[in-house]
């Protein structure tokens, strides 16, 4: 019952960030630059933390169940990380520091989180490998996506 009650908010959590995201595109009229972006488009910085936190959350209590003894910690790591983006969300400014902070810590402890448990999804950061060698630059939107993708297929599959 506990699995199903996860794996459904973790669905719901997917769901409302990539709605966020169709929502804040639409109002821009094109592609972000990083996800972080919608602080600036939807001008209320605390509807920005209020996604980003909650999708986290959510997100969180999935990784944790999923993980193997040990690992766990990984996913509050995952999430004192995304909430110091949430608490940052200009990152423009002098806040530009805990934010960045904050996301790398994110990225960095769901992808170990995640490499731990199931390692063959990091497999999905191939095509973005591929795109870096062939472009010879950074995209952080599509590092924020695959990063995503992963956690989404480990949460959900």
């Amino acid at each position: 019952m506990m699995a199903a009650l996860t794996h459904f908010l973790a669905l719901i959590s997917i769901m409302m960030l990539i709605f966020f995201y169709a929502v804040v595109r639409i109002k821009k009229g094109a592609p972000l630059e990083a996800f972080s972006e919608a602080a600036y488009i939807v001008k209320d910085k605390s509807l920005f933390t209020s996604v980003i936190v909650l999708c986290s959350a959510l997100l969180t209590v999935r990784m944790i169940m999923l993980s193997t003894p040990g690992t766990g910690l990984l996913a509050m790591v995952f999430l004192f990380g995304m909430i110091a983006v949430g608490a940052s969300p200009h990152y423009r400014s002098a806040a530009h520091t805990l934010h960045m902070a904050g996301a790398i810590t994110a990225g960095v402890a769901s992808q170990l989180l995640i490499g731990l448990n199931d390692y063959r999804l990091l497999a999905l950061w191939i095509p973005y490998a591929i795109y870096y060698i062939v472009m010879r630059k950074r995209s952080m939107l599509l590092e924020e996506k695959t990063c995503l993708l992963i956690i989404a297929w480990y949460c959900l599959l």
